[in-house]
This record gives C-alpha cells, sequence and structure tokens, in this order.
C-alpha cells in the first residue's frame, strides 16, 4: 500500500537547525609596502557600521547558483550579522561589500569584480560614499572548509590597492581646551593624476587624501599639484614607477619649502572667516579662498542651538550663505523671489509665533531666534508651491538643484532664516555699521558684505543694486494691518533699513546656519 495525502493535509516545512552556518565577517586590512605607510597602518582599515550590508553567493561547482546575493547586516549593538545562511554540500560561498542590490547571478569573485569596475567604480571619489562604493572586498570559502552546522568566516579582503597622500597643511585649534573646535585650511586646486588618469581623492582628515585604484601588473606614475593658500604658491608632487597589487597600501608624505609644520595653532574663529561643510574653516586674512566655501562667519556668539545629529551644540558661530535661494536645477544659481506662505494662521499661538507691528522693531533687535522661528513657519503654516519660503529650505544643499553645492553637515543646525537679530549682526560685522538698529539710514552695507562674498565666489544679489532679505520674525506693517515678515533690504546707493513686508510679496531667502 502506497500512503497518499489527502486534500485536508498540510505538510509544514521542517526547519533543521543544525543547517545553520554560524558566520562570522573579518577583514584583512590593507598591507602596508613601505616604511611610510607601515606606521599608520590602522588608519587604513574599514569600520562597519550599524546597518551595513554584506551580499554573500552559494555557488556549487562554480556553474550553478544556489543562493543569490543573501544580505546580512551588521549589528553595532551586538557585533553580529542578522540574517541566516544555511549549509549546502558541495557549495562554494562568496561574499563582498558593499552590498549592492541590483546585482544579479554571480558565480566567482572575478563576476563580482568585473561589475564593480563596470558599473560602481569612479575615479571621483571625493566623498565617504564614493569612497566607499569603490573599496570592493570580497571573501571566498571552499566548499571543502565548510560543515554542517559549523562556523564560516568571511575574511574580506580588498579588490584593489589604495594611495595615499600626506599634505601639509595648516591646522589650527580655537583653544587649549579640551572641547576646542579644530579645524583645517582645505588645500587649493589639488590635483591628482595616476597613471594618466585623473582623481578626485578623499579627504579623509587633515592634510590626508585617499584615492582607491585598481591594481596593476605595469607601474604606473604618480603626479600632482595643488596651492599653498596662505602664501599663494604653487607646489608640484611627482613619484615615478609605481607598482600595486590587491590589498596593498602605499602612503606618500609630500614635503616642499616653506611648508606649515605639523603642529596645531591656536587660533579663535573670526568674523570674516571662510566656512566650509566638512567643518574646516579659511582664515578671513589668507589671500586666496580655495573651491568648496558654503558660508562666511558673521558671528562667533551663538543662541546654542542644537545640530542636526541631536548630539552637537552649535556654540561656535553663525555663518551666511554665499549665494540667495534658488529653485533652478543644477547649474544655473540665479536668485528667486519667495513669497512666505500660502495661507495666514487664524490662530498665531498655536503656530507658536507672535507677529510684531513695524513701529515696534525696538523690541526684537536682539532676537536670535531665527531656528526656531523657521522650524515653526515651515511646520506649521500651509505653503504649497515652489516659489514659497518652505521650498527654498528644502532645496538649499540638495542633490540635483541649483545650490547642491551648499549641502550642510549634520554637526551644524542646516541652513534657516536669520532673524531680525540675526540680520542686524550680519549687518554690524561684516556690513561694518555697528550703530545700525533697524530704521533707514545710508551706509556701506551692501558693498562691504558683497567684498567678503565675493571672495570666495558669493554675493549679496548678483546682477541687483537693491535686495530684500526675510527674516523669520513674523511682523504687521501697524498695529492690526495685514501680516507678513521683517526684511532687511540692502541697496548699493546705501540704503540699509528693516522693515515689515506682507507675506505674498516675493524677496530673496538668504539662509544661515550655526555650527
Amino acid at each position: 500500500m502506497v500512503a497518499g495525502c489527502s486534500q485536508n493535509e498540510i505538510l509544514n516545512e521542517s526547519v533543521d537547525t543544525a543547517n545553520v552556518l554560524k558566520v562570522t565577517v573579518t577583514e584583512n586590512v590593507f598591507e602596508s609596502v613601505d616604511s611610510e605607510s607601515r606606521a599608520v597602518d590602522n588608519g587604513a582599515a574599514t569600520n562597519f557600521e550599524n546597518g551595513d550590508k554584506i551580499g554573500v553567493y552559494i555557488v556549487e561547482d562554480g556553474v550553478t547558483v544556489i543562493q543569490k546575493n543573501v544580505a546580512l547586516t551588521y549589528n553595532s549593538a551586538t557585533s553580529a550579522w542578522d540574517g541566516t545562511l544555511y549549509y549546502y554540500e558541495g557549495a562554494d560561498y562568496i561574499a563582498y561589500y558593499p552590498y549592492d542590490e541590483e546585482m544579479g547571478e554571480m558565480k566567482s569573485v572575478a563576476d563580482i569584480q568585473k561589475y564593480f569596475s563596470e558599473n560602481k567604480y569612479t575615479q571621483d571619489q571625493n566623498s565617504a560614499e564614493a569612497y566607499r562604493n569603490c573599496d570592493l572586498m570580497t571573501a571566498e570559502v571552499k566548499a571543502e572548509n565548510v560543515q554542517e552546522g559549523g562556523d564560516l568566516n568571511l575574511a574580506l579582503s580588498h579588490a584593489m590597492a589604495l594611495v595615499e597622500f600626506n599634505i601639509p597643511t595648516y591646522a589650527y585649534k580655537t583653544s587649549d581646551e579640551a572641547d576646542a573646535y579644530t579645524y583645517g585650511v582645505p588645500l587649493g586646486d589639488l590635483t591628482i593624476t595616476l597613471g594618466g588618469t585623473d582623481y578626485t581623492p578623499y579627504n579623509i582628515s587633515t592634510g590626508l587624501y585617499r584615492c582607491i585604484v585598481s591594481p596593476l601588473d605595469a607601474a604606473f606614475d604618480i603626479n600632482g599639484s595643488f596651492m599653498d593658500v596662505k602664501v599663494n604658491k604653487p607646489v608640484k608632487f611627482e613619484k615615478a614607477g609605481v607598482t600595486m597589487t590587491a590589498n596593498q597600501y602605499k602612503r606618500y608624505n609630500v614635503t616642499y619649502g616653506g611648508a606649515p609644520g605639523t603642529g596645531v595653532t591656536t587660533r579663535p574663529i573670526e568674523v570674516g572667516d571662510y566656512y566650509y561643510a566638512d567643518g574646516n574653516i579659511v582664515p578671513k586674512d589668507f589671500p586666496t579662498v580655495p573651491a568648496g566655501c558654503i558660508g562666511v562667519v558673521f558671528s562667533t556668539t551663538t543662541n546654542h542651538e542644537m545640530a542636526l545629529d541631536g548630539v552637537t551644540a552649535c556654540n561656535h558661530g553663525y555663518v551666511l550663505s554665499l549665494k540667495n535661494a534658488s529653485g533652478n536645477v543644477s547649474g544655473n544659481t540665479g536668485a528667486w523671489g519667495y513669497s512666505l506662505w500660502t495661507t495666514t494662521p487664524s490662530d498665531w499661538t498655536t503656530v507658536g509665533l507672535t507677529p510684531v507691528a513695524q513701529e515696534n522693531l525696538s523690541s526684537i533687535v536682539s532676537d536670535n531666534n531665527g531656528l526656531a522661528y523657521t522650524n515653526s513657519i515651515v511646520s506649521n503654516i500651509e505653503a504649497d508651491g515652489v516659489d514659497k519660503l518652505k521650498h527654498a529650505l528644502e532645496t538649499y544643499g540638495k542633490q540635483g538643484m541649483a545650490m547642491e553645492a551648499y549641502k550642510a553637515s549634520d554637526k551644524t543646525t542646516g541652513w534657516f532664516v536669520p532673524s531680525v537679530g540675526q540680520l542686524l549682526s550680519i549687518v554690524h560685522n561684516l556690513g561694518g555699521d555697528e550703530d545700525f538698529a533697524g530704521t533707514q539710514v545710508t551706509n556701506e552695507s551692501f558693498k562691504n558684505i558683497n567684498e567678503v562674498l565675493e571672495k570666495a565666489g558669493g554675493d549679496v544679489d548678483k546682477g541687483q543694486t537693491t535686495t530684500k532679505w526675510w527674516s523669520s520674525n513674523v511682523g504687521t506693517k501697524a498695529s492690526g494691518s495685514t501680516t507678513g515678515a521683517f526684511l532687511l533690504e540692502l541697496s548699493s546707493s546705501g540704503k540699509c533699513e528693516i522693515w515689515v513686508d506682507g507675506y505674498g510679496s516675493k524677496n530673496r531667502v538668504r539662509p544661515i546656519l550655526a555650527f
């Protein structure tokens, strides 16, 4: 008799826990190949972060893919990799990092390397993400080294090579205190050519630049140049006959006459210094401001705002952005005029804002709550449309938009609309009129602010002789009249005034941030 199953019977899959492999992931760090590199081995290691993924292929006889691109996710709380891999008799296990969910069927390490070379690798490595995507690591465990229910140690090795340049630069700290702010001066016009190909390196820390390169059988030459921006001195460096194999690391220390030393100079941040998205700063008295600056320091005191990361206290200063907001796409930074919102709230107390009448301007000249006011406006007031203040802020620093080059770090507050007190600080400290109190005067603020901005490629309002920058202080033209917000009007003819304009008027949005 042959036993059968009726249509009412259910067969449940039996999961054999003994079939599950115990996975560990390790890294074979880049191997230093000369005395210059050996001392800094630890800086070349990969530090996995919570949520990082590796992909695993299970392949039989190099032909049949049993499991494709299985993701294992790093859990920093447990230092383990979440996910399950099962034992398959006679199968090899091939792992890679960083994970790419678009990967198709891969039957070998060579297949994975080819995919990354054609789809992921780039010579433009000037961000942490781009750099990591180029640094492919792979591991392979052959079938004879895998046992049912046993350990599976995936020892990742770098498929590429690493070249690092240690270039003298100017390094500073604001004091000798433990919590001092530290910063360096970016290099001017840095170019690096490896084997005739131009690279944009990853600036991993002050003076340290890295390039992930493909291993080559043939020797190649290194050529580079940059500008010492403190003395406007061009510097060139070169190295001939370099050879690199997979998982190798070489470091080159660049030296030249008159180069800055290795020490850190104590120097407080000053009004007029030039600020970069990575937190570096160029002192205001340097003759040249390298590319990449996002704004100018206009105050060295803040309202102790909290940074976007929720941890960092922004106690070091306020930064005025180099450009007015623009709703254009990438490549066109022409400024737009923005109105404030679509519908005025019927009850301002529910929004967390209090309109101030024009005649009471003096009551808010010391008000530095621009971040709080901006958040209230953006979060609580209806403001549909690309011509509204909300859209201006959401696209400032956004990839693909006009102001994409000005993305703020999460170690800052991000960009917000200044309050009246913060606009006054801009006029006092960058405009040169310390007595300005908001009522109309004639001074040279437009000219002075424009000169500071132009040094870094910015402007007050390109092609215009008058500009009007919104504040985040809501107000009325007179008690009981139409609501809008205070603004700062600057003119090349000398007019300087803070006054209230209606919410539907179109004026410039000039963001600031705290760091």
